[in-house]
């Protein structure tokens, strides 16, 4: 199954970027083509910008990273999350989520 903005509890109209193409079916290993820095940006309430990355870029040993942060203020985030598989990755989206709220 495709990761999609609905499966992650995000609505298309608050995408600013989604280049999140992963499949839960297929193992991050045999998906490191598509696993890079800018993964997803999405608006959120209050000014406040939820950013999904994989760090390092490319490598199957890498993370998610999901920040939460507001008005751009990149350097002290509100939520700050490390992701390894799939289903972490939409417990901490829903979390960052609420958090933004």
């Amino acid at each position: 199954m495709k990761v999609t903005p609905d499966s992650l509890g995000i609505t298309p109209e608050n995408i600013i970027y989604w280049g999140l193409h992963l499949d839960d079916d297929v193992p991050l290993s045999k998906q490191t083509e598509a696993l890079k820095e800018d993964l997803a940006q999405i608006k959120c309430p209050h000014e406040h910008l939820l950013d999904i990355g994989w760090y390092p870029s490319y490598s199957p040993e890498g993370f998610f990273g999901i920040v939460v942060a507001k008005t751009n203020n990149w350097g002290s985030p509100v939520y700050r999350k490390k992701a390894h598989c799939i289903e972490t990755l939409r417990d901490a989206v829903r979390d960052a989520m609420k958090v933004a709220s």
